[in-house]
C-alpha cells in the first residue's frame, strides 16, 4: 500500500468513538492460532492470494471498528508485513513507553478454511480467496523492544526489534553473524533452539502452569526472529498495557 493509503486508514483509525470491543470469546485452534468468536456475523470479502490491498485492508478495518474498537484504538496501519513472509495480513502497530517498545496486533482478514458450504459466499479463484459469512476473527497480539521505530510523513512505517541476547555465547556469535550479514534471520531462527532461554523468562517472571491455563497450547513469552515477544490472548489493549506494566 502507498503512503497516502496508510494515512487514509490510520485517520479512520484515529477518528473511532471511545467504544467497547463487542463481547466474545477466545479460542486457540488446532494451529495453535487464537480467535475471538461473536455472536453475530459479518462477511469476510475475498482477497488476494498475495498481498492485502487498499480495499480490502479499508473493508477489514471497517469490521474491526464494528467489532473491536477499543482493540484497534490509536493504532497505526503498517505498509508491509513484518515479516515479509506473512503477506496478506493486517499489521496493526502502536509506539509505547517512549518508543523502546512496539505493540503490534496482527489480524487475519481472509478465508482459512473449514466453513459449511451455506457459509461461502464466492467460491475462492486462482486470485482471490473465498468470501464468507464468519462470526470470527484471526488475531495474534504481541508487544516487542525495538532498537528503532521507523516513520515517513508521520507514519510508522517499519521497525526493527531488539535482538535478544541471553548470555549464551553460542548465541552471541550468532548475533554477530546475523550483523555481519552472514545469515538470514529465518535460517538461524530455524537452526536455534530457545525453549530453555523462554523457560528461564517464564520461571522470572512466574508463568507456570497454575496461573496460566492454555500452557503449551499458546505460549505468552517467544522469541520470534531473534526478538523476545510478549504474547496476549486478551483483545482489550487496555487490560494487555497494565499486565504488561506489571513485568516490565
Amino acid at each position: 500500500m502507498t503512503l497516502d493509503e496508510i494515512k487514509e486508514l490510520n485517520r479512520k483509525i484515529q477518528s473511532i468513538p471511545e467504544r467497547k470491543n463487542l463481547t466474545h470469546c477466545v479460542f486457540v485452534d488446532n494451529l495453535h492460532s487464537p480467535y475471538a468468536e461473536f455472536s453475530e456475523t459479518y462477511i469476510l470479502p475475498p482477497v488476494s492470494h498475495n498481498e492485502l490491498d487498499f480495499l480490502s485492508a479499508e473493508k477489514f478495518i471497517d469490521t474491526l471498528i464494528h467489532f473491536l474498537p477499543e482493540s484497534i484504538s490509536g493504532c497505526s496501519v503498517l505498509p508491509e508485513p513484518r515479516p515479509k513472509r506473512e503477506s496478506g495480513k493486517l499489521f496493526l502497530v502502536k509506539k509505547l513507553y517512549n518508543d523502546k517498545f512496539l505493540y503490534i496486533i496482527k489480524f487475519e482478514p481472509s478465508y482459512l478454511g473449514g466453513v459449511i458450504p451455506n457459509d461461502i459466499i464466492e467460491k475462492e479463484t486462482l486470485e482471490k480467496k473465498a468470501s464468507i459469512l464468519t462470526n470470527r476473527i484471526y488475531f495474534s497480539i504481541r508487544i516487542i523492544p525495538v532498537e528503532k521505530i521507523i516513520e515517513k510523513e508521520g507514519q510508522i512505517i517499519d521497525f526493527q526489534g531488539k535482538i535478544f541476547e541471553p548470555g549464551n555465547s553460542t548465541l552471541i556469535e550468532t548475533n554477530e553473524q546475523l550483523h555481519k550479514g552472514k545469515k538470514k534471520v529465518s535460517e538461524l531462527f530455524d537452526e536455534i533452539d530457545f525453549s530453555d532461554q523462554i523457560q528461564n523468562l517464564n520461571n522470572k517472571l512466574l508463568i507456570h502452569k497454575n496461573n496460566w491455563k492454555p500452557e503449551k497450547v499458546y505460549h505468552p513469552i517467544s522469541i520470534e526472529y531473534l526478538t523476545v515477544s510478549v504474547r496476549f490472548l486478551n483483545l482489550s489493549q487496555k487490560q494487555n498495557l497494565s499486565d504488561f506494566d506489571s513485568f516490565k
